[in-house]
This record gives C-alpha cells, structure tokens and sequence, in this order.
C-alpha cells in the first residue's frame, strides 16, 4: 500500500507539468471549436457587385450583355459621368462598364474597378464569359439572336452543390466529434507518458532500488502495484477528458457514435500506458526520458493524423505512420465519423490491443535500460 501512496505522491509533486497538457489542450480546442464556422454557414449564393454601365454601341449583342450585367449583378445609375473615377473611389460603384460603339467589331468592352472591392474580379470574367459564348456560336454558323439565346440558355443553368460532411450518418457532431477524440489522444498520451516514466524512473533510482529488493514486498508485487497505479491515473484522465466532450463539445448527443469514439479513447489509454511502462523500462534517465517522450508524441500525433487529416496526407507518410497505435486510433475516429458499425472498429481496436500485447511482452524480456537513473 505504500508504494500506491507513494505513487500518488509523485504525482502530486509534479501536478502543475502533467495539468500544462490540459490547460493546453482545453485552449487550443475552444478556439478550434469556436472559429469552425462551417457548420454554421451552409448556404451559398452569387455575389452581385453594383455596377454602373454605359452602352454606346445600341447593337444586339452590346444590348443583349447589359441585360446578362443586369441579371448577375446591380446595375446603378444616377453617377456623375464626369468624374466615374471619384464615383469608383468613394465606392459608389464597385465597377465601370462601358460598351464603346465598335464593341460588334472590336468584341472588347472597357472596364475599370474599384481596388477596395474584394470581388469585382467576377464582373470582367462574367463578361468575357458572356462575349465568348456569343461569338462562339456565332462562329459556328448562327444568327447572333440564337447565338445570344443559346449563350444564355448555357450560363443559366446552375450546380447543385452538397457539402460531403452533410450526409446522414449516425454520428452527431461529425467534425467537432471527430476532432476532438483525434486531438484528445495528444495530452492523454503526453500525460500518460510522463506520469509513468517519472514513477518508473523514481523507483528506478539506485538507492531506492536496492531499499526495495531486500523489503519484505516482492518485485512482482511492487510491479503489480505499480501498474495498477499507471491504469487508474490512465483512467483518470482518460475519463476527465471524456466529461470535457459532453461538456465543450456542441450538439453533443448521447448517441452510438460517441459509445464507439469512448471504446476506441479508451482501448488506445490502455495501449499508452503499456507503451509508457515499456519507455521507462528502457529510459530510467529523467534527461533522456523528456526527449524520447517529447519526439515520440510528437512525432506520432504528426505521422498519425492527429494534427493533420490523413485525408490530406501523403501515402508513403501514413505508410510509416502504422508503426503507432495512434494510427489505427485515428482511422477508427474517420469511419465512426461515417457512421460505420462496431465490425468495422474491430481490426483496428485488435491491433491497438496487439500493441499493447506486444509492448508487455517486450517489457518483461527487456533485463538491461538503455540509460539509467544513477541519482
């Protein structure tokens, strides 16, 4: 019993580092959540500039384009003509369109737009757009009133556009969801890590070492105790960071993707708390222990997709990325997000499991650390 209060204790003297993790995490989340506005801004519609227009030509196609202008964008009036220069600059206007009278001939318009509009820049390709539709059935052997009809048959017509996200899955909060448990693997991890190493690397001491082996309590009890110790702090945190998703989490639900994302959380804290006696088996140093946990979390979050949609990642990246659970933790996040069954979870929560496996075994066969706590 002393050795749990004794792991406890350790703990408590380094509460402030391993709470650094969370403090960072809560951060970084908040302002992740609160910025993702896509969610909210679903509707989609044309921008319409206002637009003033001078048609010097009278011609029918010079007519038929100032009434296309007029369909797309607000056609103003009323500007002085002797300054339209000022007109832009006040903004007025967000753009001049003047057809001069050979514009049949010339096929060019003249066109001028105020700097301060963010999207004027579609007013010129609308246009052009328009005159090459024209000619170019006119080209091909039409009267220009069909060319003009057919050209504005062919930029009519519209795109139905459906964001991918928006299909029905049983998944609640899909991206929210799925962004908080891929980034939760961060801190529990770090966390995970250096509570158990720091524990470890204590009772590693020289001195504390050889108080131990001639202590009525055995090296297998003491390990015992000690693993229990690093499954309930794993648990610990695991289960804070699983009320900070019902909590923080928006539109959150009680529904069978969160059960699923709670079994993959919390099958990978069993996988890191293995993975992080086998490190303070080999790295008793406190030195060597921050690089090694501070390059493999790190390192593993970044392969693995925590940061970064493995959507966006390249393949020989995620190749080398199935060296770590994380991995595999992350792609069950993806298909529960589309709505996948348990089946579907299973190889991936197997092979976390065979990590884990693997990791004890390793452990137990390790006799000799690579560095070790002389202090």
């Amino acid at each position: 019993m002393s050795i749990f209060k004794n792991y406890f204790k350790i703990v408590r003297k380094h509460k402030f580092s391993i709470l650094l993790y969370t403090i960072i995490f809560l951060t970084l989340t908040l302002f992740f959540m609160n910025s993702d506005t896509s969610k909210d801004n679903t509707n989609y519609s044309e921008v319409r500039n206002n637009i003033y227009v001078e048609d010097r030509s009278n011609s029918k196609i010079s007519k038929a384009l100032v009434e296309y202008i007029d369909k797309k964008e607000n056609i103003v009036s009323g500007l002085d003509k002797e300054n339209l220069e000022d007109e832009l600059f006040y903004r007025s206007t967000d753009a001049i369109v003047i057809i001069p009278e050979d514009f049949e001939n010339t096929k060019e318009i003249i066109y001028k737009s105020s700097p301060q509009s963010m999207y004027s820049f579609l007013v010129k390709q609308r246009i052009n757009e328009f005159i090459d539709k024209v000619y170019k059935y006119n080209d091909n052997g039409y009267e220009i009133e069909d060319s003009i009809k057919y050209a504005n048959d062919d930029l009519d017509k519209s795109v139905n556009v459906q964001k991918i996200n928006e299909l029905n899955h049983d998944s609640g909060d899909e991206s929210n969801s799925r962004f908080y448990f891929n980034f939760m693997s961060y801190p529990l991890l770090s966390q995970i890590l250096l509570v158990v190493t720091l524990v470890m690397s204590s009772y590693y001491k020289d001195t504390l070492d050889m108080r131990h082996k001639v202590s009525v309590i055995s090296e297998k009890k003491k390990n015992l105790i000690l693993t229990l110790g690093h499954l309930v702090f794993g648990v610990v945190f695991w289960l804070l960071y699983i009320i900070i998703c019902i909590v923080l989490v928006k539109d959150f639900e009680f529904n069978q993707a969160f059960s699923f994302a709670t079994l993959n959380s919390f099958v990978f804290m069993v996988t890191a708390v293995t993975l992080s006696v086998l490190i303070g088996k080999l790295f008793q140093d406190p030195e060597s222990l921050s690089v090694v946990i501070n390059v493999l979390v790190l390192g593993s979050s970044f392969l693995s997709g925590v940061f970064v949609p493995q959507e966006i990642m390249g393949e020989t990246t995620l190749k080398i990325a199935r060296i770590f659970p994380n991995y595999y933790y992350v792609v069950n996040n993806s298909l529960i997000d589309e709505g996948k069954k348990l089946s579907d979870l299973m190889p991936n929560i197997l092979i976390m499991l065979g990590f884990s496996i693997a990791f004890l075994i390793l452990t137990n066969v390790i006799k000799k650390p690579i560095t070790k706590n002389k202090n």
